[in-house]
């Protein structure tokens, strides 16, 4: 067989492979797989809020994944749904809130994995003692077998320095 019947040959396996593996949309792209939407997160986001000014985690437990992990500072990962749970009952009821705020600032998602990124501020009293915190979060959300999304890891990290620790930003 002669070289250009072999490149012939190649090029049409390749476009005839890469045409039938694709599927098609009915607009003739490929699927896309959606992650949570927008308007899923921003109800979550609010639920967590009213529920930390409730003092009453209950409602936000709903989207986590049983088998959920969460990094929160200074402590050990809380591994399971019902740990989470324990730990954000405690947390919530320590907490008289001035202000509180969060907010979602990205999201990006393939297949059924979401990794939304977010800010929060919390001004009021922790502990019984004046409390002030801001920083980041981030939620990785799981598209589940029956089609929701469940936040399968979580992390919040301050931006406040620890006591005694100077800010690396921070000139002398």
């Amino acid at each position: 067989m002669s070289r250009f019947h072999s490149l012939m040959l190649a090029a049409i396996a390749i476009l005839y492979v890469g045409c039938s593996a694709a599927e098609k949309s009915e607009n003739g792209q490929p699927p896309v797989a959606a992650g949570p939407s927008d308007a899923f997160l921003d109800s979550n986001l609010t639920t967590f809020l009213n529920a930390m000014k409730a003092k009453d985690p209950t409602a936000v437990m709903a989207v986590w994944a049983d088998n959920a992990i969460s990094f929160s500072p200074n402590m050990a990962p809380l591994k399971g749904k019902a740990a989470i749970e324990a730990y954000n009952k405690q947390w919530f009821s320590s907490i008289q809130p001035d202000s509180i705020a969060a907010g979602r600032d990205g999201l990006l998602s393939s297949g059924d994995l979401a990794v939304e990124t977010g800010w929060y501020y919390f001004k009021g009293k922790m502990f019984g003692q004046p409390g002030l915190d801001s920083g980041r979060y981030i939620n990785v959300w799981q598209r589940q077998p029956d089609g929701s999304w469940k936040i399968v890891r979580d992390m919040a990290n301050s931006m406040l320095p620890m006591p005694g620790v100077q800010d690396a930003g921070t000139k002398k």
